[in-house]
């Protein structure tokens, strides 16, 4: 099924760009070949807009899975992260980080981070998260998560030569709504994983 090639109209202030390129590493032969992707981020319209102020964050060996909850409620989100595909994708969380640090409370961004979400609290299911862009407007902050399908990555092989670009589109799962304490303390713990984080 062809994806559509949406972008979004507009950005909102302090947000990353709204296409990102991605690489995949396919063996042919004897040979080890990379093929990029351009990866578009469309508006994330009709997906679920969830508020936190507190989160945890757990490694695997392979994924970092975050669980985000609210200080009044009982319902969590959680997603994970692959590792590898943090280290080869450019968040550029770092700069974003430094244009934030001078708009939070050191003490309620230590507040935010909590050592485990509440058992009486519980997550129905993990999403799996391949990309996430992040913005703000005044004092409230804003992360899109997207993902993308290996399959259709994996379709696209032998349909464009080595001269065209090939362009996916990424599905919007969730937009995640914080006021910048606690959205900027879940980004600086998500920045020692990305490419610039371990650059």
């Amino acid at each position: 099924m062809p994806f559509r090639r949406t972008v979004p109209s507009h950005k909102p202030e302090n947000t990353m760009p709204s296409v990102k390129s991605s690489t995949k590493k396919s063996e042919k032969a004897s040979q080890l070949k990379e093929k990029h992707y351009d990866i578009l981020f469309p508006n994330p319209k009709g997906v679920p807009a969830v508020w936190f102020d507190q989160f945890s964050m757990e490694e695997t060996p392979s994924h970092v899975v975050v669980k985000l909850g609210s200080s009044i409620g009982d319902n969590v989100f959680a997603f994970a992260l692959s590792k590898a595909e943090m280290r080869n994708q450019s968040f550029s969380f770092g700069p974003y980080v430094e244009q934030l640090r001078a708009f939070v409370d050191d003490q309620e961004v230590a507040a935010s981070k909590v050592k485990r979400i509440s058992s009486s609290q519980s997550a129905s299911f993990v999403h799996s998260i391949r990309y996430i862009r992040a913005g703000r407007v005044n004092a409230d902050g804003e992360l899109v998560l997207y993902t993308f399908s290996t399959m259709s990555l994996l379709s696209t092989d032998g349909v464009n030569d080595d001269s065209t670009q090939t362009k996916i589109e990424a599905e919007p799962v969730a937009i995640l709504h914080a006021n910048l304490n606690a959205h900027y303390a879940l980004v600086l713990e998500l920045l020692p994983f990305t490419k610039e984080g371990q650059s």
